[in-house]
């Protein structure tokens, strides 16, 4: 038998872990308990208010710590023998999950909150059907940043696997009421770096969260021939690996984990690199440079320091709603 318990890793879900590891080894037997934290399989499973408990497959609860009672029962259940076809269907009628396989999952059955008596909510924003908000559109705002998107291959392959990153989360966020909002910049003055705390290119933020977890970088040789000097660019390293554009699963890891409350990084007092300090150095035109940024700036989408601009490359009105 495997029990599956997941949680991202608040109190009251350690709680109901270990409350599950203390009935099953008084149950003995070959019972495995599996803690999940990842959020994809999260969401695969139909996980949309934790802590939750599966048991061999069949989701027995979400949103609340489990009584001791309730976890022996479910134990009881799985190991009792059948006694005849009839006992089998009604007892699989019992055990079964109740959300439709053809409708999205509904958050926080029960409507309690996982974290009512901790500081940290491992729910969902709005996860619950006792708020008014359960019913009302939630956003989620994600800002691409980036030097150039017509010569730097690195900013050009991250715009695209960006959309589809959104393209394959968009029948999710639109069962879970998210309305995607993308702000694509093109970071061409001082000016602007500064007042997005830009720290190299390309960046994905997640409601101002960076999806990075820290910062790499390596030299660029086509931003470094857009300013004529050498120029670092970001590596994204995900899951030990190094990365010159963001896998597309690290991306819709980032938009999760934002989603679910477990913001990557947070951004702190902010100093203009100098390796910017040389990229914006090296933009007046010279003879070497001005056809190039003269490229740049005739094809590159245009932005706003101040207003967000709808998703582009087909990822337009995620949740049914444009900004």
């Amino acid at each position: 038998m495997e029990i599956k318990v997941f949680g991202p890793g608040c109190a009251r879900c350690t709680e109901t872990e270990n409350l599950v590891k203390e009935v099953a080894s008084a149950k003995g037997g070959d019972i495995t308990v599996v803690k999940v934290t990842d959020m994809k399989e999260m969401m695969v499973s139909g996980i949309m208010s934790t802590p939750a408990v599966a048991v061999n497959g069949v989701i027995k609860s979400k949103g609340k710590i489990p009584t001791r009672e309730e976890i022996s029962a479910w134990i009881d259940g799985v190991n009792a023998p059948a006694s005849s076809t009839c006992n089998n269907q009604v007892a699989s009628a019992l055990t079964m999950p109740t959300i439709s396989t053809q409708q999205p999952p509904i958050f926080g059955d029960t409507g309690a909150c996982c974290a009512s008596a901790a500081p940290s909510c491992a729910c969902l924003p709005g996860a619950h059907p006792d708020t008014k908000k359960n019913s009302q559109t939630k956003e989620v705002k994600i800002d691409f940043l980036y030097l150039d998107l017509n010569t730097c291959e690195r900013c050009i392959a991250t715009g695209g696997t960006l959309d589809e990153a959104l393209n394959a989360l968009a029948p999710t966020l639109q069962a879970m009421n998210y309305t995607v909002h993308v702000n694509k910049v093109n970071i061409t003055t001082k000016d602007l770096a500064e007042q997005y705390h830009f720290l190299s290119s390309p960046t994905i933020r997640v409601n101002d969260m960076d999806i990075c977890t820290e910062l790499k970088e390596s030299d660029c040789k086509d931003c470094g021939d857009l300013c004529g000097d050498s120029v670092d660019c970001r590596v994204f390293v995900y899951e030990g690996n190094e990365y010159e554009q963001p896998p597309v699963a690290m991306i819709v890891d980032g938009i999760l984990k934002v989603i679910y409350g477990q913001p990557s990084r947070t951004n702190g007092a902010y100093t203009l690199p100098d390796n910017l300090e040389r990229f914006f150095a090296g933009k007046v035109p010279t003879k070497e440079t001005s056809a190039a940024w003269i490229k740049s700036a005739a094809s590159a989408p245009s932005s706003s320091a101040s207003a967000g601009r709808c998703c582009d490359g087909g990822s337009s009105g995620i949740g049914g709603k444009c900004c």
